[in-house]
């Protein structure tokens, strides 16, 4: 072509937008004009990546801004959402999605496609099954266009509704399509969405939070496929099929099965999940920020272990365009850390283990911050890069019209190939099952998924040679072979060939894939497959077998579940493999109150510790003591029958009554020769009333010969039960150096005339120190008539404002009934929306930067386990009622300001306050950790306690956060500066 019809060509792609692209109309930026991100080019200057890999600018502003989502289509061509919508969710119609194409493969689009523009929430797509499939909240939506010829056939269609519009950037996002033709999805946990197909009514629709969701396209069958996490933003499967997450503020891999409850917030969330106990583990052995678990600490900088606690997206690479060394490992998006993290998998027990890895790329920039990593046909990693300032909890304005995508690859480009994956014959589609690039194998599955839907299936030559590479093929192949098998709907007796014949290097990978096939349709599992599944259960299965048969067994209606429960619990489990042991237990659980005799002898049976006791402590909360306690009186094996026996007490109330069968057990137990059983019978005679057993606990709680731990354990007994024979000596407790901390707490279930004089006089003196001022204030603020003299004594002054840390203040505030005026003189009215504005300005100029660079780090940390620790963390110190600060965003002082100054601004509903008054006058105010049939585990500043159901007179849940305004108010000008340095600190002080 001449160089005038190359011009002429790139003023007809100008003109008609198809080259360069502008914004939607309306799109302003609200971030300070004073902070203006670098320039493109700027940006990919400053970018570095790994020995031999290169990075080219494909696309940037005006082409794109803002994009939330990439994903490539059949023909090998980028699609890109932009969401204008974040974060205020405006419905103002102008999220796109575009089209980019690169007909020379140099690194750089060079025509770009407006497909759609009247998204209002955009978060998410796919393309596939004849069109787009668009994450667009309230809504996930479909937008034909069976003619791939870019513009959409007809109206959007709306497939489901019910979606939050208020979880901030905690909302529904995705898509991915699965290997087994499902649509997946990611939900974050800030607010709750009620999902159904539209006209459903609420109590027939799926509630989900934080969660792996997915969506049949052709029978529209929705579930949540996994719980749990923070705010899962990224999703891909390895060549072994086994799929991983990865999220932000914990630990950021996870390695998804079905039926999986993954931990939530640090030591909350089994409050959701009746009768969990407890809930499953990362894969991610290390974090990316300093602090957090010890045991997971690597030594060296916050920005040396990765940047911070927010992660997006997922990539986990398959091809042999990179080095050998790359493939199978995981990349995604460190947020904070404004960079690309790699971890190494590897198996480990049933799951896998994901170790730390060089980072691949640095974006050098505040400015980067990657929202998807995805791999394209060429085994090149494409990266879209949201560039703003801000992060999930921007506050300082929004830089709309930025935004790049970049592509990275590893030496020499390939030549450009003409692709057209969707066009290609079903033979051609079964000939790329076995390519290098996973790209090629995922595209031909999925058109494969198309064509069964439409009554397309394998011939007997096909099948067989599918069954054969399912057998004998590498494993990579192998699974390959069976998800189109799945897809294609072959004749179902190759699966048992298949599982049977598998070569050894892969039979684990295949067992998996047939018993996901087998479980996993979306259809409830007939005798048949039960029976299968119950043969497969055998000393022989693998410890990823057995999760997998584990999660299957979820699927099996109660009824029909019990004999593969019992053989599956009497396989032996390592401790340590706890993703495993707990599967088996959201396994067996339902089963319990349907059978207690039969789940007691499973537990006495002795297969595993946590078995035993948590099939006991389903019994205790369910009424069904008699029946259990006539299953221990035959018990042989010790270590279950302890396991057994503390799972009794954990599942008990405070005090039961007495069951006929404990008189001629009781003295067995306490004459046993395990000393923990003697002590577990001893403790469970108290809960029953044995009045001998409660005058022996009263002398040991005042021996203070005895260790404190024991006197501290019968403490809590008597206390929990309201031990009348205890109530006279509390008094005399008080300042016992061993136990008087929890002796002042105690005074609130045994208040008497005087108590809160007494108290108070207490506090006042001087030789009472911390932590029991502390535990005086705790338990003035626990009690309306403490509370009252509490106030009156701040109205009067001889309580200082600085004396009562912020947590309690708003509990005192509720609770007296001088409320209005203790909140209005302790500062906790934060006023309206000009009076806001004016105080963070207030306080901006009160910290300039002269003004912090003054900061005292040491000092600082002083002031932050003074004021902050009872709730929060920073590198693994303090308490867990509130978020971990170590990997937030706390060197931004805006950041800093809105959330001390306007806590309940942004509040994860796990964080929301929960008042809880019970019958005997307390009131407690916290987060609900667990909640069983009878018993209530209730987390407190300070301390945790297990609240009878039956004492709870009413529970309050209030959207409000613990923490209330004012804080700053209480510190002088020096200790807000100080208190900053410290949170600032890129690593722990010695």
């Amino acid at each position: 072509m001449s160089r005038i019809a190359q011009l002429a060509l790139f003023l007809v792609l100008l003109s008609t937008g198809a080259l360069h692209g502008q914004l939607p109309g309306g799109i302003v930026d609200t971030q300070d004009p004073a902070t203006q991100p670098p320039t493109p080019a700027e940006s990919l200057a400053k970018i570095t990546v790994a020995d031999g890999f290169h990075v080219s600018l494909y696309a940037g502003e005006p082409d794109v801004a803002q994009p939330i989502a990439i994903n490539f289509d059949d023909r090998g061509r980028l699609w890109v959402a932009e969401s204008f919508s974040y974060i205020e969710w405006k419905r103002n119609g102008r999220d796109r999605i575009l089209i980019f194409e690169d007909t020379d493969n140099d690194g750089r689009f060079d025509k770009r496609t407006v497909f759609w523009d009247q998204g209002n929430h955009v978060s998410g797509f796919q393309i596939g099954f004849g069109g787009v499939w668009v994450c667009d909240a309230p809504n996930l939506i479909f937008i034909p266009d069976a003619d791939r010829d870019d513009v959409p056939d007809g109206d959007v269609s709306v497939v489901l509704d019910g979606w939050t519009t208020e979880a901030e950037h905690n909302f529904v996002n995705g898509l991915t399509w699965g290997p087994d033709g499902w649509l997946y999805g990611r939900h974050g946990i800030k607010k709750p969405s009620l999902v159904g197909k539209p006209g459903t009514r609420d109590k027939d629709r799926v509630a989900l939070s934080s969660s792996i969701w997915r969506l049949h396209p052709v029978h529209g069958t929705f579930e949540v496929y996994a719980e749990g996490t923070i705010n899962p933003w990224g999703l891909d499967w390895n060549e072994d099929g086994q799929a991983f997450i990865t999220t932000s503020v914990i630990d950021h891999l996870w390695h998804l099965v079905p039926g999986a409850r993954f931990a939530r917030w640090e030591g909350l969330g089994t409050a959701i999940y009746p009768h969990s106990y407890d809930l499953m583990v990362p894969a991610s052995d290390h974090r990316h920020w300093q602090g957090g678990e010890t045991e997971r600490r690597q030594e060296g900088s916050h920005d040396h272990q990765g940047g911070g606690h927010s992660h997006c997206g997922l990539m986990i690479y398959q091809s042999d365009s990179w080095p050998a060394e790359y493939r199978g490992r995981a990349f995604f998006s460190n947020v904070l850390g404004h960079r690309i993290n790699m971890d190494h998998l590897s198996r480990q027990r049933s799951g896998y283990r994901a170790s730390h890895g060089e980072d691949i790329l640095q974006g050098n920039s505040d400015w980067f911050r990657a929202t998807d990593v995805k791999q394209g046909p060429y085994g090149e990693m494409m990266v879209a890069e949201w560039t703003d300032f801000g992060e999930c909890h921007d506050r300082d304005g929004i830089h709309r019209s930025s935004g790049r995508i970049y592509r990275v690859s590893h030496g020499e480009d390939p030549p450009v190939q003409k692709i057209d994956v969707g066009a290609m014959s079903t033979g051609e589609l079964l000939g790329l099952l076995t390519h290098e690039n996973v790209w090629w194998r995922r595209h031909a599955l999925r058109n494969l998924h198309e064509r069964a839907a439409v009554g397309e299936r394998l011939s007997t030559g096909q099948t067989g040679q599918l069954t054969n590479r399912a057998s004998h093929g590498s494993v990579r192949d192998a699974v390959t072979a069976v998800q189109t098998l799945a897809a294609m709907k072959a004749d179902p007796a190759w699966m048992d060939s298949v599982y049977h014949a598998a070569s050894k290097q892969n039979r684990d990978a295949i067992q998996v894939q047939i018993i996901s096939q087998k479980f996993f349709s979306g259809e409830t599992p007939v005798a048949a497959d039960i029976a299968w599944l119950e043969s497969r259960i055998d000393r022989n299965a693998s410890p990823l077998v057995q999760l997998w048969l584990a999660a299957a067994l979820q699927r099996v209606p109660i009824d029909q579940r019990w004999p593969a429960a019992e053989d599956l619990a009497s396989l032996e489990v390592v401790p340590e493999d706890r993703n495993l042991v707990l599967m088996r237990w959201y396994a067996i659980e339902p089963l319990v109150p349907s059978d207690p005799g039969r789940a007691m002898k499973m537990a006495l049976a002795g297969g595993h510790y946590y078995l035993s006791r948590s099939i006991a402590r389903r019994i205790a909360s369910a009424d069904q003591l008699p029946q259990a306690l006539v299953a221990i009186r035959d018990a042989a094996e010790t270590t279950a029958l302890e396991a057994v026996l503390a799972g009794l007490l954990a599942g008990l109330p405070g005090r039961v009554e007495m069951p006929g069968e404990w008189a001629e057990l009781s003295a067995r137990l306490r004459g046993h020769e395990n000393p923990a059983i003697q002590r577990s019978a001893f403790q469970l005679a108290h809960r029953f009333g044995d009045p001998v057993a409660e005058k022996e606990m009263v002398t040991m709680v005042r021996d203070a010969s005895l260790p404190a731990d024991e006197r501290l354990e019968m403490l809590g007994l008597l206390v929990s039960s309201r031990s009348e024979v205890l109530a006279p000596h509390i008094t005399t407790l008080l300042l016992d150096p061993d136990i008087g901390v929890e002796a002042i707490r105690a005074v609130a279930v045994f208040p008497a005339p005087g108590s809160a004089k007494q108290l108070i006089e207490l506090f006042k003196s001087d030789s009472v120190k911390m932590p029991a001022k502390t535990a005086i204030l705790e338990t003035l603020a626990a009690r309306a008539d403490f509370a009252d003299a509490l106030v009156e004594a701040f109205l009067k002054g001889a309580v200082g404002q600085s004396e009562i840390p912020a947590y309690l203040a708003r509990q005192i505030a509720s609770v007296s009934i001088q409320g209005k005026e203790f909140a209005e003189s302790w500062g906790l009215n934060p006023g309206d929306a000009q009076a806001k504005e004016k105080l963070i300005n207030k306080w901006k100029a009160r910290l300039s930067d002269e003004v912090l660079d003054q900061a005292n780090p040491v000092e600082g940390r002083l002031v932050f386990q003074r004021v902050c620790a009872a709730c929060h963390q920073l590198y693994g110190e303090g308490g867990v009622i509130g978020p971990d600060l170590t990997g937030s965003n706390r060197d931004d002082l805006d950041y800093f300001l809105i959330n001390v100054l306007f806590p309940s601004e942004d509040v994860s509903e796990a964080y929301q306050l929960v008042t809880l008054t019970l019958r005997d006058g307390r009131v407690l105010t916290g987060n609900v950790v667990e909640e069983g049939d009878k018993v209530l585990t209730f987390r407190e500043v300070g301390q945790i306690q297990r609240v009878d159901i039956s004492e709870i007179a009413s529970r309050q849940t209030s959207d409000v956060s613990l923490m209330p305004p004012g804080m700053l108010d209480v510190l002088n000008r020096n200790d807000v500066r100080d208190l900053i340095g410290y949170l600032r600190t890129t690593e722990p002080l010695p």
